[in-house]
């Protein structure tokens, strides 16, 4: 489905964050982005979705080049994205923020809504209150919905748990799962390393802006040298 070759990106000139960055995403899995902080794993979604520049490398969706593609034209062909932070319009009802996912169909299907509201029930019940009234589990849902509301076939999702409580965070995991039953392949970067693994096919440790390990989750769970190298007091959320 995606694969990224030998990427090199970064945010200021002559200052790379990705140094080599090869990854990929098979259909329906959920591929999980591990490793300790400023190892590069947002700026690997980032730089998949046209919000960093690639410098060197690739990015193919479907053995198709998108490297430096913007994002709107990456939504076109199927890919979403749900960044960690500022992912939804708090002040816009539910409806409003599925208005805002909709734009590439200029209005909301109702078969897309109707998923939605299969993965999300509480949503239907929400459908009319502000975002900014709603708790953070609750807003991540309709953060992820947003992006979902436009068809995707990947779904890229940075942190969705960060700064929730431990109850939302789980609903959050549960929720991720949900996604990849209805048929869309996932790469989730997460801090939350345990709870990652246990939902994730494989996962790649990044270290330095490059893949140090790769292997099936909890195969990677269980290597004590992932654990010692790379993952530390990470692997005790």
């Amino acid at each position: 489905m995606l694969k990224t070759n030998d990427v090199v990106a970064g945010y200021v000139p002559e200052v790379d964050i990705l140094n080599g960055c090869d990854v990929q995403l098979m259909p329906n899995e959920i591929v999980g982005i591990i490793g300790p902080n400023g190892a590069g794993k947002s700026t690997l979604l980032k730089a998949i979705f046209g919000l960093v520049e690639v410098r060197r490398g690739s990015v193919l969706f479907q053995g198709e080049d998108i490297t430096g593609l913007a994002p709107h034209r990456l939504v076109r062909r199927g890919l979403g994205y749900v960044p960690q932070i500022s992912n939804t319009f708090l002040p816009l009802t539910v409806h409003e923020n599925l208005r805002m996912g909709s734009w590439v169909n200029k209005q909301i299907k109702p078969a897309s809504r109707e998923a939605v509201f299969e993965l999300f029930p509480k949503l239907k019940e929400r459908w009319d209150q502000r975002v900014w009234q709603m708790s953070g589990g609750e807003r991540q849902m309709v953060a992820m919905s947003r992006a979902l509301i436009a068809d995707p076939e990947v779904l890229l999702l940075d942190e969705p748990s960060a700064g929730l409580s431990p109850g939302n965070q789980a609903a959050v995991f549960e929720n991720i799962q949900r996604v990849r039953q209805a048929g869309v392949s996932i790469i989730i970067v997460e801090q939350n390393v345990r709870a990652c693994l246990a939902i994730c096919d494989r996962a790649y440790v990044l270290d330095q802006g490059r893949k140090a390990f790769e292997g099936p989750s909890q195969a990677l769970l269980d290597d004590a040298t992932v654990q010692k190298l790379f993952l530390g007091s990470l692997i005790g959320n």
